[in-house]
C-alpha cells in the first residue's frame, strides 16, 4: 500500500501484501477511534490497546503465548499517536489500488479467518487494481498473521512460485 500512495510505479516491479491493514476501523469502538485522534494531539506517546490478541492473530494456545513472552510481540498496545495515522492512512487507502498498475506485479496473500483485516476487504481492494499480472491468494484455516500459523504450507509455496515466476 506504500507503493500506492507513492504513486509511482517505477519504484518497485512486485508488491507482496499479506492480510493487509486496509480499514483499521474495522472492530473498533467509534469512540476510541475519535478519541484516538483528539489524545494524540497532546499525548502522542500515550498507550492505546487495540483490542487484538494472539488468539486473533494466530491458531495459538493464549495463556502459553503469554507465559513464552510471546503476548508481547502481538499488535495489542500502540502509541496513540500511530493509532491516528493509521486511522489516517486507511482514510487514504481507497485511492491506494489504482498506482498498482503494469508493470507492477502484486502478490495479496489473505488468511480467510483473518478477523482484524477481513478476507472481504482485500479481495475488493484486489479487484480495484488495475495491474495484468495479480494474484490473490485465499488460505484457509489461517488467521491475520500468516507466517506465523502452523500449517502454512500453502503460502510459503505461493510466495515461493510468485518470486520464481
Amino acid at each position: 500500500t506504500q507503493q500506492g500512495m507513492v504513486g509511482d510505479s517505477t519504484l518497485f516491479d512486485r508488491v507482496w501484501l499479506s492480510s493487509p491493514l486496509l480499514r483499521p476501523r474495522h472492530g473498533q469502538h467509534w469512540l476510541k477511534i475519535a478519541g484516538a485522534r483528539l489524545v494524540a494531539r497532546w499525548f502522542p506517546e500515550a498507550i492505546l490497546d487495540t483490542g487484538v490478541r494472539p488468539a486473533k492473530c494466530r491458531h495459538v494456545d493464549a495463556a502459553k503465548a503469554k507465559a513464552a513472552g510471546d503476548y508481547d510481540l502481538c499488535h495489542h498496545f500502540i502509541s496513540v499517536s500511530m493509532g491516528a495515522e493509521l486511522l489516517a492512512a486507511g482514510d487514504r487507502l481507497a485511492d491506494a489500488a489504482p498506482p498498482l498498475g503494469d508493470p507492477v506485479r502484486v502478490l495479496i496473500t489473505q488468511g480467510l479467518e483473518d478477523g482484524i483485516c477481513p478476507p472481504a476487504f482485500s479481495h475488493a481492494f484486489f479487484e480495484k487494481i488495475p495491474a495484468r499480472d495479480k494474484l490473490y491468494v485465499p488460505l484457509p484455516g489461517l488467521r491475520h498473521e500468516t507466517l506465523r500459523e502452523p500449517g502454512n504450507e500453502l503460502l510459503i509455496e505461493a510466495v515461493e512460485a510468485w518470486l520464481g515466476a
